[in-house]
């Protein structure tokens, strides 16, 4: 027997409001776009060792923003509390500083991240954004 020999209205291709199938097991079906809604996916049930691993994440966004460099020089701190060595952090620049310069480095450690352009940033604003992964475990 198929599932439609117990719910007459799936014969004919009725929309049926909500039916729970408990013990009944459906080999194969055709399920029409938009059918399935307000559905719920079990707690913790998407976890990386449920993931196949083609499609591990390699690292994890742990911290994002942006701040204004105001001033001069060639370093900036930024304290940024979760930032250790072993981050990957990425930074661009949006505002370009004077003098024609650029972002050197961008280096995490205890606490705080680096950043440091090739040549003194003049006595403009200088926006940078950055974001800094932690490597999945």
């Amino acid at each position: 027997m198929e599932l439609k020999d117990f719910i007459p209205a799936l014969r004919y291709g009725a929309t049926v409001g909500s039916i729970q199938i408990e013990d009944l097991s459906v080999g194969s079906a055709e399920l029409g776009a938009d059918c399935v809604l307000n559905s719920k996916i079990g707690d913790a049930a998407v976890s990386r060792e449920h993931l196949d691993t083609g499609i591990y994440p390699k690292g994890i966004v742990d911290y994002v923003g942006s701040f204004i460099w105001t001033g001069g020089g060639t370093n900036v701190a930024l304290v940024v509390g979760s930032a250790v060595a072993t981050d990957f952090v990425t930074a661009s620049v949006r505002i370009q500083p004077t003098g024609n310069t650029f972002l050197w480095r961008v280096q995490p450690s205890g606490g705080s991240i680096l950043f440091t352009l090739a040549t003194a940033n003049g006595t403009n604003d200088t926006e940078i954004y950055y974001a800094g992964f932690k490597l999945a475990a």
